[in-house]
């Protein structure tokens, strides 16, 4: 299987890197809107192919499956344009700005019979499977309340701060809590309450949600991008 990877910046060359380490064979080609830049990642990490688009990249045949590492405003169209060549899609998180982006690329990889899944590492760490093996065998009872938290100072770093690159804490940082509390109590969704304190470019920079489920546990979720602040 050959990966081609949509963006050339810092998440990207640590996949890369990884990659690079243990299935190197398996890293084929990079695209970016500059050439000089994709060449450059292409001789970092060992790969043959370098593009200077996006749709030279899904028009390789030779490409299997996509690996889309570009901000979180241009997932949903990268990823499209990828499933829309036949490609297999790894798409950074967050999946997409909204629901309805996600939907409509789950509607449309299941419609092509295409792999598609959002690439979040919390989700695959050792303790964190440990502890969905844990919950499911059912030896610590079925969990009533959870409280997760991520905060990280960064309220300069463009992609936080601007709004048109889908910037804010809950996109970058509050995902990790919504999936871990989801692993951990799932079930259907009654209700959800949130608030936000607004920064940078008018995104959230502090923000808190309660999650009440269907069979009455709850979840509290909270994230800040400007925690020293």
């Amino acid at each position: 299987m050959r990966i081609g990877i949509i963006g050339a910046g810092v998440i990207a060359n640590k996949v890369a890197g990884i990659l690079s380490e243990r299935w190197q064979t398996m890293l084929y080609a990079v695209a970016s809107r500059d050439i000089a830049r994709a060449q450059a990642f292409a001789s970092r990490h060992g790969m043959p192919k370098a593009y200077g688009s996006y749709e030279e990249l899904v028009s390789d045949p030779d490409i299997d499956i996509v690996y889309v590492a570009t901000p979180h405003s241009h997932h949903y169209a990268h990823a499209r344009l990828a499933l829309s060549h036949g490609k297999h899609v790894i798409c950074e998180k967050s999946f997409t700005a909204n629901a309805a982006e996600a939907k409509a690329l789950i509607d449309m990889a299941q419609a092509h019979g295409l792999f598609l899944m959002e690439a979040l590492c919390t989700r695959f760490m050792p303790i964190t499977r440990k502890i969905e093996e844990v919950v499911k065998s059912g030896i610590v009872g079925q969990p009533r309340l959870l409280n997760a938290s991520l905060c990280w100072n960064m309220p300069d770093i463009e992609r936080i701060k601007r709004a048109d690159l889908c910037g804010g804490a809950l996109l970058d940082l509050g995902v990790y809590c919504l999936n871990f509390a989801d692993m951990c109590m799932g079930g259907d969704i009654v209700s959800i309450n949130s608030c936000s304190v607004k920064g940078g470019e008018n995104v959230d920079f502090n923000t808190a949600a309660t999650i009440l489920y269907a069979d009455g546990s709850i979840a509290s979720v909270q994230c800040s991008a400007c925690c020293c602040h």
